[in-house]
């Protein structure tokens, strides 16, 4: 018999593993036997979530904030806007807490309703008393905790699509907000070492300079996107096979190239 092979490389250990919030969530649709998951973990400035249908591995998003505080009101911001689309929290993923013990979610404040504007006195015409104005007052707004557009699975739209995930072009834009720290990031969203084929484009012009990088290893397609100088925004889909795998990383090369991006050595 081959004598077996065995690699002395160490494991990383995988940077979710030690998070401190975390919530995993449930909707069950009528008509569908599959339902759909939905988690977020969060680990100091880093905030980590994951989606799909029941029983697959389903997508990553990783997305760093500018401090713990920052981090923890996404979390809770995006968890609510999941439960107003019909999501349960089902287990919480740091007590082990399930069912109505792992929905601890507070609700969102509220802004102070304004106060109201004086109606100016009525002046008399022709010796009539005038009509008595109606008061009005403005209805109470909902606080936004934090700032941009609810996030969802891929944390860029309200629907999951996969393009939008591995993609980034359209969320390049903010990217600048949302990505704080200098200097690129080595290894996936989980912490694991990179490995496989990757291709790394760049686009100037007149108002900023960006960056698309692409990485295909196995049946997984591995996408950072953003401000050149920055670390950006990682993103990652696993396809049914390496062959549907590399055929998505040819199609965004492909729509890459299309907007004016350039292959970097």
């Amino acid at each position: 018999m081959p004598a077996t092979r065995s690699s002395n490389r160490p494991k990383k250990a995988k940077v979710e593993e030690t998070f401190t919030y975390g919530k995993y969530l449930e909707l069950k649709e009528d008509g569908k036997d599959q339902a759909k998951f939905w988690e977020i973990k969060q680990n100091g400035t880093t905030t980590y979530v994951r989606y799909g249908k029941e029983g697959k591995q389903g997508t990553r998003q990783t997305k760093e904030h500018d401090s713990e505080v920052t981090a923890k009101k996404f979390a809770l911001k995006s968890i609510r806007d999941k439960k107003k689309k019909g999501y349960a929290v089902t287990k919480d993923l740091v007590t082990g807490a399930t069912g109505a013990d792992a929905d601890d979610i507070p609700a969102a404040p509220a802004k102070e309703p304004k106060a109201q504007k004086k109606q100016p006195a009525a002046k008399k015409a022709n010796g009539r008393k005038p009509k008595q104005q109606k008061k009005t007052s403005e209805e109470d707004k909902v606080a936004s905790e934090e700032e941009g557009s609810p996030a969802t699975e891929d944390g860029t739209s309200d629907t999951e699509p996969a393009a939008a995930v591995v993609d980034g072009d359209a969320a390049a834009k903010s990217d600048e907000a949302a990505t704080d720290d200098d200097g690129a990031v080595d290894g996936d969203a989980d912490g694991t070492a990179e490995t496989g084929e990757k291709h790394y484009y760049e686009l100037t012009d007149d108002k900023s300079s960006k960056f698309w990088e692409v990485r295909l290893d196995a049946k997984t397609v591995y996408v950072r996107y953003g401000k050149v100088g920055k670390s950006g925004t990682k993103n990652s889909k696993t396809h049914d096979s390496a062959e549907a795998a590399r055929k998505a990383m040819e199609k965004l090369i492909k729509e890459k190239t299309k907007k004016g991006y350039e292959e970097k050595a």
